[in-house]
């Protein structure tokens, strides 16, 4: 008896991948329950790529998505002589996943669903009594965004060593941040070295940021990335959108901007927003369920005054999860407690 795996496709690609990553080598085969919308999207395509199947590798029952009927009788057209089937409840419509379940759930087929969020698959059929099975596999950064059909490109090489950046936030932190008190900051755009100026004009926080975050979480190299250029097409010369640091970690997507310096009281308000619609674009642009995050050396309550809740306000609507700013890292030795979705 062979076993095929079910996967029904919407734009939540992610457990659709995680379950066929996690369930290799306990099926012999897959199918995919398809829509119009999802084959010209693509969507079924960015699940091929992200687990290294070849594209069209994989049988397609493609059914009108808000036709019962239709989903009944295209399901009935499949042999299921000597099969088992495991079906990943997770995507699809209610409609079609009413008539899925309605075929399978019968002889010795499983039925399970991921909560969004969770690393869990939950069983519903047979044992519908809260039976969750963990999912151990882990995507790395290539995985996640191939799942929703992006490439990227990133540039990991450090500037300085992670030991001297790290000396020298130290060295900063002592000044209370206070960037008036630190002269190869003020004077970055004068330094002679090409290196220096970029690197005292703030790209040092991103790099320590990056290996902050790496260090604490003990993040794999190919699950995080720095300066990453995201695209739509590979063949594309000109990127979508770039973001200083972005990481997966367990099986979720976060995109920090390292700004150490967000401006004067002057200025402070309009550079924050613009850096919250520049996160807010990977949901809007790409549809990334993400953890938007802002990080900043800058005393934001002192700057912002009366425009404070404003900020935060904007920063709500517009899905940011954190903004950390100095009075954080005065405080704070550990930088991923704050990040992390627990």
């Amino acid at each position: 008896m062979k076993t095929i795996l079910v996967s029904i496709i919407s734009d939540q690609t992610i457990p659709n991948v995680l379950v066929i990553k996690e369930m290799y080598g306990l099926y012999d085969d897959l199918l995919f329950i398809t829509s119009e919308y999802v084959e010209k999207k693509g969507l079924d395509k960015w699940i091929e790529m992200a687990c290294g199947l070849k594209a069209d590798s994989v049988k397609r029952i493609k059914v009108v998505e808000d036709d019962l009927d239709d989903v009944r009788t295209k399901l009935a057209n499949l042999d299921c002589a000597d099969t088992k089937y495991i079906i990943n409840m997770s995507g699809g419509t209610k409609i079609m996943t009413i008539g899925v379940y309605e075929f399978f759930a019968k002889n010795n087929n499983k039925i399970f669903y991921v909560p969004i969020g969770k690393n869990i698959m939950s069983e519903v059929f047979p044992n519908s009594s809260s039976f969750n099975i963990a999912i151990e596999y882990r995507l790395n950064l290539m995985e996640y965004l191939m799942s929703y059909g992006l490439y990227y490109q990133s540039d990991e090489s450090l500037i300085y060593n992670e030991e001297y950046t790290s000396r020298f936030f130290e060295q900063f932190k002592r000044k209370k941040f206070n960037f008036f008190a630190e002269n190869r900051i003020i004077d970055s755009h004068e330094l002679e070295s090409k290196k220096d100026k970029t690197y005292f004009s703030g790209k040092w926080f991103e790099e320590y940021f990056y290996s902050k975050l790496k260090k604490e979480l003990q993040i794999e190299d190919n699950s995080i990335a720095l300066s990453v250029k995201l695209f739509r097409d590979i063949k594309d010369v000109q990127h979508d959108n770039e973001y200083d640091v972005v990481f997966v970690f367990n099986n979720e997507l976060y995109v920090i901007e390292c700004k150490a310096s967000v401006g004067s009281k002057a200025t402070i308000k309009n550079n924050l927003d613009a850096f919250m619609y520049k996160l807010a674009a990977i949901t809007r642009d790409f549809g990334l369920r993400v953890h938007s995050n802002i990080v900043t050396l800058t005393n934001i309550e002192k700057n912002a005054g009366n425009k404070l809740s404003g900020i935060y306000k904007k920063s709500r609507i517009l899905g940011i999860s954190n903004i950390l700013d100095a009075e954080f890292f005065l405080k704070s030795e550990e930088v991923s407690s704050n990040l992390i979705n627990k």
